[in-house]
Parts: C-alpha cells; sequence; structure tokens
C-alpha cells in the first residue's frame, strides 16, 4: 500500500514539472490566426508559408499565422465568406466581381505589363491600383493586406490561338461577370461576330 502512494506521488509530481516545463518553454501565442489559400500553387505557398513564419518572428511569438493551402478550408467563394464573418483571418482572394464588385478592372492582366509597372500601379500606400483594390475590399469588410501574382490570367479556346483581333472571329467566350471584362472583350473583338457570355 505504501509503494502504491509512493508511486502515485512521483507519478504527480512527474506530470505537474512536465506541465509547468513545457509552459515556460512554448508559451501559447497571444493571437492564433487561419491564414486559406484555395488553390494548389506551390511558389506562392512557400512564400505564404515564410510570411507566416515572419510574422510570429518579428511578433516575439505573440502571433501565430497557420497556413492551410491546397483549398484545406474550402473553396475561394468558402474562404471568402468565412472572412466576411470573421471565422477566418487571412485569405488569397482574387476580386471576382460577384464577391467585390469594385476590384475586377484593377485585375485584369492587360492593366500590368511587366513587374516595374506592377510595383508602381500596387506601391503601398499610394499605388493607384492599390488604393483601388483596398477601397474595392473594404466595401466588402474586408481589408487587403498585399497584392500578389499568381501567374497569368490569359484567354483561351479549342479553335486557334489568338494573336491578332481576326482571330475572334465567330469565337464564343465565357467571360468573368464584371462589365469592364466583358466590354473590352467585346470591343477586342468587334465586328468578328465575337459573343461573349457572363
Amino acid at each position: 500500500r505504501k509503494k502504491y502512494w509512493v508511486f502515485a506521488l512521483v507519478c504527480s509530481f512527474l506530470v505537474f514539472s512536465a506541465v509547468t516545463f513545457n509552459g515556460t518553454i512554448a508559451e501559447s501565442a497571444e493571437y492564433t490566426w487561419s491564414f486559406a489559400q484555395p488553390w494548389t500553387r506551390p511558389l506562392t505557398d512557400a512564400v505564404f508559408t515564410k510570411f507566416c513564419e515572419r510574422v510570429k518572428e518579428y511578433s516575439g511569438g505573440r502571433i501565430e499565422v497557420n497556413f492551410f493551402p491546397s483549398g484545406q478550408l474550402g473553396g475561394h467563394d468558402e474562404n471568402f465568406h468565412a472572412m466576411q464573418e470573421g471565422s477566418l483571418e487571412i485569405g488569397v482572394f482574387s476580386p471576382y466581381p460577384t464577391l467585390i464588385p469594385g476590384g475586377c478592372v484593377p485585375n485584369m492582366t492587360w492593366i500590368i505589363v511587366n513587374w516595374d509597372e506592377m510595383r508602381l500601379a500596387y506601391r503601398q500606400p499610394d499605388g493607384i491600383l492599390y488604393r483601388v483594390m483596398k477601397d474595392a475590399f473594404e466595401d466588402v469588410e474586408g481589408h487587403l493586406l498585399f497584392a500578389c501574382s499568381q501567374g497569368a490570367y490569359g484567354l483561351g479556346n479549342n479553335k486557334r490561338p489568338i494573336r491578332t483581333t481576326d482571330d475572334f472571329t465567330n469565337l464564343k467566350l465565357r467571360v468573368s461577370a464584371s462589365p469592364g471584362g466583358v466590354k473590352t472583350l467585346a470591343n477586342m473583338g468587334k465586328g468578328k461576330g465575337l459573343i461573349c457570355r457572363s
């Protein structure tokens, strides 16, 4: 019976020591946020992972951002609405007109030709397009943290390459539901029988 009490006392001491010891070494973060990437993009995922590491480092461990790549927390629209309701703190969002009405035109690829123009347009806090995007995100209860490129957003079809306006002849294109996008593509193929649907 005495051995049982000694054993129980030793076990209690070890458990108490382990809890106390772990608490002093790895204190939990004051803020823990989730960061969702709805698509699989290895290059940007590596950058976002580094971003999360830097937030923890620069905040002295007070802020921890857990990154969830490849749609682990759902698709794009699900993540966007989760951000709006407050169950997701950070996400990668494309300014689709159904979600961010004022953000689509500045995100069209033909506006930016090279990296120098991108830096000029999206420079924080006074880049021309950065300000437009910032306002568009605020209109839908979001905050634009930064803008990043995730690759080309081009035109595609199964008929022929598009190299000149003549290549739009009699094509049917499904276009993002943005008046600016529809008008731009319709004007590019004007008089060629191009049909744009959104």
